[in-house]
C-alpha cells in the first residue's frame, strides 16, 4: 500500500505500541482527509523502536510527510537564558540522560523555551529520542525515495492538528488557561496551557 502526497496534500503517520501504522492523507486546502488507513508495523515496546524500519518506510511514498512516533521522553527544565541552542541541546541531553535508555542511546532534543521570562534562568519544555531511532527512520525513507520529513511526539501531533482544524482558537486566543488531556491504554498526560504556551 502506498499513500502519496502532492502539492495541496500532506500525508501524516502516527505509530503505535500496538503495531499499528495510522496513515492519514490531509487535503491542506480543504482541511479534510483524504484517505485513511491502518496498516500493521512492528513496534518493539523494550527497545522503544521500530521492529523493520523498512517495512515501515515501504508503505510510504511521499513528498511531504509528518511521522508521529510514541513518546520516549517529555518534560520540562529550568536552563540559563544566556544560553545558545547548543547549550540548551547539552543541558536538557544530560537531563534526558538520566533515563535508563538514554544512558545506552545518545539523545536527539527537540525544546521550545518559554516566552517572555526576564530571570536568570527560563523554563523550557523538551523531548528526547534515540539517535539511531531517527537515522534509522531517515535511512529506510531515503531508501523508498522520501528525503522531506519531520518527526513529532503525539503530544505535538494532536495540538497541531486541533490548531491546523480551528478547534482550539478559542482557548488559544483567550489567554486564558485550558488543559489538553491525552489518554493512552497505561495512563494518561495532562498538559496545562495559557494561550499557546504551556
Amino acid at each position: 500500500m502506498f499513500f502519496t502526497s502532492s502539492k495541496v496534500s500532506k500525508v501524516g503517520v502516527t505509530v503505535t505500541i500496538d503495531n499499528r501504522m495510522e496513515v492519514a492523507v490531509v487535503d491542506m486546502d480543504q482541511k479534510k482527509v483524504t484517505h485513511y488507513e491502518q496498516v500493521e508495523v512492528g513496534y518493539n515496546f523494550q527497545t522503544k523502536e521500530l521492529a523493520d524500519y523498512l517495512q515501515f518506510a515501504s508503505q510510504l511514498k511521499s513528498v511531504d510527510i509528518s511521522i508521529s512516533i510514541p513518546s520516549i521522553h517529555f518534560s520540562t527544565a529550568q536552563v540559563q537564558s544566556s544560553f545558545d541552542d547548543s547549550e540548551i541541546r547539552t543541558v536538557l541531553a544530560t537531563y534526558a540522560q538520566e533515563s535508563y535508555l538514554f544512558k545506552r542511546h545518545e539523545p536527539v532534543i527537540a525544546y521550545h523555551l518559554y516566552p517572555g521570562s526576564a530571570s536568570e534562568s527560563v523554563p523550557v519544555v523538551y523531548s528526547a529520542i534515540q539517535e539511531t531511532v531517527v537515522d534509522n527512520i531517515k535511512d529506510a525513507l531515503a531508501n523508498v525515495g522520501i528525503d522531506k520529513f519531520s518527526i513529532n511526539n503525539p503530544y505535538s501531533s494532536v495540538l497541531n492538528a486541533l490548531i491546523y482544524l480551528g478547534r482550539l482558537d478559542k482557548q488559544i486566543n483567550s489567554g486564558e488557561i485550558w488543559n489538553f488531556v491525552q489518554i493512552t491504554n497505561n495512563g494518561f498526560t495532562l498538559i496545562s496551557m495559557i494561550g499557546q504556551t504551556i
